[in-house]
């Protein structure tokens, strides 16, 4: 039988409260936080210039052509509009130091937005990694990927259009560099001050992930979060994990889901 143990936090003038069982399991009954996006975090507006990385657009724009063009050709039209669900299976000879799977996942889903609505419409989504043993020739790419788009009925499903065991070389979520240099100061920090008061709240009280793999991470977040994007509050409290022990490289699969209730939450398990 698990032993949960209760702490507090203390975020500006009021106190939440944290479970956890110091090793594998950490319920925070709070509002999920969310990444701002980088124009929110530095108070300007969208014609600030910007440098995408490249072979990362690319990559996002085959994503986008693997599931355009069919539904284009059965008369769908697009956006979707709706709850959807993302599976993908990344299978490389490519180790998880180059591809980190939440990276990988948030460049796909991006990749997905000229299909649906935008990012707020993925109530769930998860990622695997599997090895491939045997690297492949240096004219293929090392990496074979296969993704499936689902729309939410309910508590159903139907699978609305998959591209499986594409031949594609992957590009992980990487961070557009700002041409507004003198905008820097901008930044807002609240998101990485509430991190850090949970953080300590954990680590004081025992809270710490062992090293090794692999690893099957959940995060399930709870309350108003129907408006918020699953992969932005994903990559806030991966950061706390990291900062608890844990390293990228031991992830092997990731699921995410979040689901509108009265109360707020954060649910994550290490398996």
């Amino acid at each position: 039988m698990t032993i949960m143990q209760t702490v507090s936090a203390n975020l500006g003038n009021r106190k939440i409260k944290i479970q956890h069982d110091g090793a594998s399991q950490i319920t925070i009954f709070n509002e999920p936080l969310e990444e701002p996006y980088e124009h929110t975090k530095r108070r300007v507006i969208n014609e600030v210039p910007l440098l995408q990385n490249i072979p990362m657009m690319d990559f996002q724009a085959k994503i986008a052509m693997l599931f355009r063009g069919p539904l284009t050709l059965q008369g769908i039209q697009l956006p979707l509009k709706g709850n959807f669900e993302v599976e993908i299976e990344l299978e490389t000879s490519r180790s998880l130091d180059e591809l980190p799977l939440l990276f990988v996942m948030k460049s796909v889903v991006d990749g997905l937005n000229a299909v649906v609505r935008d990012d707020k419409s993925i109530c769930a989504c998860s990622i695997e990694y599997k090895n491939r043993k045997t690297k492949p020739p240096l004219t293929k790419s090392p990496d074979v990927l296969s993704v499936a788009l689902f729309k939410r009925i309910g508590k159903q499903r139907r699978l609305i259009q998959a591209a499986d065991d594409v031949s594609i070389y992957v590009v992980p979520k990487k961070e557009p560099l700002f041409l507004d240099y003198e905008n820097d100061a901008l930044w807002s920090f609240y998101v990485h001050d509430e991190l850090d008061s949970i953080y300590d709240a954990l680590r004081t009280s025992g809270m710490s992930i062992a090293g090794g793999g692999p690893i099957k991470l959940t995060m399930n977040f709870e309350g108003g979060v129907m408006d918020k994007d699953l992969d932005n509050m994903a990559r806030v409290y991966f950061r706390l994990l990291e900062k608890l022990g844990l390293q990228s490289r031991d992830v092997h699969r990731i699921d995410l889901a979040k689901e509108q209730a009265g109360k707020d939450c954060i649910r994550i398990t290490l398996n």
